[in-house]
């Protein structure tokens, strides 16, 4: 268990971290006119979606690297965390909800 801890713990950190959250609030910044629009556009609101689900599926993976988890090591983690509930699940459920294109 505490080898899930810290893996948890560490991208718990990491996405509180400027590392994260600058590239994800630019990115936020960058496209928001686009979904204040009148005219809705799914085409364009798709492609931007999946433009930030690249941008945060990248970033993750890059600091896994970083620190020396596989994603394969990571979705076991998960799998822990979420079993076990709690502040670790919520790690999961929050990088789960960026692929979720209603929440985004």
């Amino acid at each position: 268990m505490a080898e899930v801890d810290w893996k948890m713990e560490a991208v718990m950190q990491y996405l509180k971290s400027p590392a994260y959250t600058y590239p994800v609030m630019n990115f936020i910044d960058d496209n928001c006119a686009v979904f204040d629009q009148e005219e809705e556009s799914k085409h364009e609101f798709n492609a931007i979606h999946q433009k930030f689900v690249e941008l945060v599926f990248g970033l993750l993976e890059a600091f896994l690297q970083e620190i020396g988890v596989s994603s394969e090591e990571f979705a076991a983690a998960c799998d822990t965390a979420v079993k076990a509930g709690g502040d670790r699940a919520f790690v999961f459920q929050q990088i789960m909800a960026v692929d979720d294109f209603p929440t985004f």
